[in-house]
Formats: C-alpha cells, structure tokens, sequence
C-alpha cells in the first residue's frame, strides 16, 4: 500500500467521527437552552401575572420594594443560590452578597437576580458538557490515529495512557486568543443584559410578556448557536490535539495540512493546504488546525514511502461531490472549479431596477417576510415566503444567488440584520435590498471581505461590539420620551450599519420613497 489514499481516507474519517461526537453533543446542548428559555418566559409570566395592573406593568411598579411575604421568600431563594455561585465563572457571587445585605430589595430586582440564576446554570451545564465531550472526543481520536499509522507501520506493544484532567487542561489553551473558560464568561455575562433590556422594555411600552416571547426566543437562539460554535471548535481543538499526540506517540515526524476542497474553506486554511510541518513546530491557529471557529481541516501523516498518487474528495463549484487528484491543492482546485465559473462577472444592478422596484411595492403589503431573488440576468429565480423574522434558505437555493440580488420586506421596518450581511457575503451577492414602509435599505458588496468581518461569527461579534455602544444611548432617548419604541430600533440598528458600512467599506444607502 504506496498510495495516499489509505491517508486520506483515514483522516476523513476521523474527522467524519469526531464531528458526528459533537453533533450528538450539541442535542443536549440545545435541549438546555430551550429549557432555560422557558424557565426565564416563565418567570417573566409569573411577574406579570402578580403585579399587573390593567393588563400591564410599569417600570415604577416594577420598581417598588417587595413586600414581607415576598422578601422572604426571595431570601430562600438566595441562600440556595449560593452553591450555584460557588460553581460560577461570573460575578454571580457578587450580586448575592449586594442583595443579601439589602434591607429593601425591589421587585425588578428579585426578577432580574432569578433569571440571572437561570443563566448561571445554563452556562455551568454547558461547561461540564464541553469538558466530557472534549474527554470523548480525544479518547476516541487518539486511539484511531494510533490504530491507522500502527495498521500501516506496524503495531506498538503498549499506548500511552490518556489523563483526563490533562485533556480538560487543554480547554485553557488560548490557541484563538481566549481560553475555553473567558469565552464561555463572556458568553454567560452577554446574554444576562440583553434578557434585562427585554424585560425593561416590556416595562416602558406597557406590553404583555407574549408580545416579547418571540424576541427572547430569537436572543437565545443566537445565544444556542455561539454555544455551538464554542462546543465544535472546542471539540475540533482536542481531536486535532489527539491527532497530534498520537504522531509523538507513533514517533511521526511530520505532517501534511488538509484542507476541504470546496467553497467554504477560506483562504487562510486554502494556503495551508498540501503544506508539510515538522511535528514538532505544530502550532493551532498558525501551521495545526484549526485555524479558526468553525474550521474543518485535518492533517495526515508524512510517512516514507507514500506517494502523491490516488485521490481525494472535493466538490465543484455547484456544490457536488467530486475526486480530484491527491496532490491537488486547494489553490489548484479554487482556480480550476470556482474562479473559472466566476469570470463571467456581476451584472450592474442598476439596469433591473425597474422590475425590482415593482415587485417590492407588492412585498410591502406583507406582514411576514417574503425574499425575491433575482439572477445576473435580472430573471426572477425564485420567491421564499418565511416567518415573521426572517427567511430561510436551502443550500442549493443560496448557490444560485451568486451575482444576483436579493430584496425582501421587514415589516418592522428595520434595516439589516447581522444574518442579512452574512448572505450578502456568503452567496456572494451584488446586493441586498430591504423594504420597509418608508424606503427601501440597500447594501453592496465592499471592493473585498477585510478579514476581521469575512465570516458569520465575526459579522456577529462587530455587530454585537457596536450594539453595546450604540443601543444604550438611543434607549435613554426613548426612556425620555423622546422618541418611540419603534423609532428606537429603527435608529440604532441604522446607526450601527452606518459604522460597519465605514468601516468594512460597504456601500450602504437608505432610498426613501
């Protein structure tokens, strides 16, 4: 067996089972956020429930102090509080001891206090599960690392034993400039102010709880895939480092970097690819994967007598599974299935506006979304009906989009979210439109993607940095009474386009009609 392919093989199916590991994990990680969900809707309910009055109820009624009964109720709740911050990363323990002392606790602040807890043990389930999997996972790969190189070398009397603790150390190794541990914090301190300017809002507006239930539902569903997104690079970390634990074991002194041949792999990783490193100088996030969050490379050993013959699997530019050559690069790849077909350009966009303006008259009068896409030749391609929120794309409807333009209606009439940037991006669209009832928003491709916002997570941290800036000064202007609760989201999430526009280099225009 002189060929590659024995390699190739093995290594994607390792990575086939490592990823299928952390798929499985990410059911229960999912099962509970949505129970945490439910628990702070339920909290939320039972307040209003309590101290309503004519079906609402108001910051200073919000803000009055618990009565006896309530206050000693609330002093039970801290004291079995207190293992729980015992375990906490945050400042949870903190805020115990301020209210703990406080002869006067109000109402907001109970509530705010029990649905911190609620978090706190959503952020603390979701680290023991990151640790066990992480436990599973480098088990797992170590020993059929070892298996494939021993099948082809010949096999070792005896393997190293796999230390646990030593395999959890390796989540505080900041191979993406943070450890496991600060990025899990964060995670934990970011949701808690985002649940508490929902409940304030409900507070200012007079709303009933279910008027918010779908926005809580969509904070946690962000929240559930950053969770994700910790657990699969966590977990794609300590398989990478199993791989390379088992080359020391195997006595391996080199390694050749994998990349996936097809359209999502990004340039970084697309350079590595076919690249040889001494084992020795491996480093995560520089020569090892991964690179980054989300990152799919692999490695396969440099062993003497192994040529470049065989093959490996890519897809084409559509998106369909193909063999390529084993030697093939990423660059060589990239240049023969997606540069080829992408030569034929964008169309300019505004010669189909006339069509597209018509059909976006007809969206307005929607109360949930509806997208049109449009191809390079201005034909329509499809129209998606979704929900109120947002639409939904299949991957095969999204490879369409390439060079297109898409426009859809946001009946709250706000402009682009971190999502719709994404699709601009990631389908490679020459524009993006959104109708709203007083104009229509329109976002353009920048002259390139800058590296620090060329991918989902990074357009959502951006996002999320400018928002913590900018949200809480137009909300003391709707505290004020300065302006509505509808024109405070349409100005700040317009103001924060505005900043990544400057500072991305997109071109970002509001058209009033």
């Amino acid at each position: 067996m002189n060929s590659r392919d024995y390699w190739q093989k093995r290594s994607e199916d390792r990575f086939l089972k490592a990823e299928a590991d952390i798929v499985e994990a990410q059911k229960t990680l999912a099962q509970s956020f949505e129970r945490a969900r439910r628990e702070i809707q339920s909290q939320i309910d039972a307040f209003y429930g309590r101290y309503a009055r004519n079906n609402a109820v108001s910051l200073s009624e919000a803000q009055k102090a618990l009565s006896l009964a309530d206050l000693r109720d609330f002093k039970d709740d801290l004291a079995a509080f207190r293992k729980l911050a015992f375990d906490s990363m945050s400042t949870f323990n903190l805020e115990l001891e301020n209210l703990s002392a406080q002869a006067r606790v109000t109402r907001l602040q109970a509530l705010k206090c029990r649905m911190d807890a609620v978090v706190e043990r959503l952020y603390i389930s979701q680290r023991e599960l990151i640790g066990g999997t992480a436990v599973e996972v480098y088990s797992d790969q170590y020993h059929r690392t070892l298996f494939d190189v021993d099948q082809y070398t010949g096999f070792h009397a005896e393997f190293a034993r796999i230390n646990d603790a030593a395999v959890k150390r390796l989540l505080d190794y900041p191979f993406d400039g943070l450890m496991f541990s600060t990025r899990l914090w964060r995670q934990s301190e970011d949701l808690k102010p985002q649940i508490q300017q929902l409940v304030n809002r409900m507070f200012v507006t007079g709303k009933p709880p279910q008027d918010f239930a779908d926005e809580l539902a969509a904070r946690f569903g962000v929240k559930a895939k950053e969770a994700y997104r910790l657990l699969y690079t966590e977990g794609a970390f300590v398989a990478e480092q199993a791989t390379l634990d088992a080359y020391r074991e195997d006595e391996i002194g080199r390694y050749q970097y994998t990349a996936a041949l097809d359209a999502k792999t990004c340039e970084t990783c697309g350079e590595l690819d076919g690249k040889e490193f001494a084992v020795k100088d491996a480093k995560p996030g520089i020569n090892y994967p991964p690179m980054h969050p989300w990152c799919r490379c692999t490695t396969v050993p440099v062993v003497e007598g192994v040529g470049q013959e065989g093959e490996r699997f890519a897809r084409d530019g559509d998106g369909n599974a193909i063999e390529v050559p084993s030697g093939m690069t990423y660059r060589q790849w990239k240049e023969k299935f997606i540069d080829a077909g992408a030569r034929d350009g964008i169309i300019e966009v505004e010669e189909k506006l006339g069509k597209i303006s018509q059909d976006e008259g007809r969206l307005l009068r929607g109360k949930k979304e509806t997208a049109i896409v449009y191809g390079p030749d201005g034909s329509t391609l499809f129209v998606k009906k979704g929900g109120e929120r947002s639409v939904r794309f299949t991957s095969r409807e999204v490879a369409q989009m390439k060079g297109g333009i898409l426009t859809h209606n946001h009946p709250e009439d706000t402009t682009f979210s971190p999502a719709d940037i994404n699709m601009l991006r990631g389908a490679g669209l020459a524009e993006i439109r959104a109708v709203t009832s007083g104009g229509v928003y329109r976002l353009r491709q920048p002259a390139h993607w800058d590296t620090a916002f060329n991918t989902r997570e990074k357009i959502e941290a951006e996002y999320a940095r400018l928002e913590k800036i900018v949200e809480p000064k137009i909300w003391a202007r709707c505290e004020a009474g300065e302006i509505s609760v509808a024109e405070y989201n349409r100005i700040y999430q317009h103001q924060i386009l505005q900043q990544l526009a400057e500072q991305f280099g997109l071109e970002y225009i509001f058209e009033v009609k």
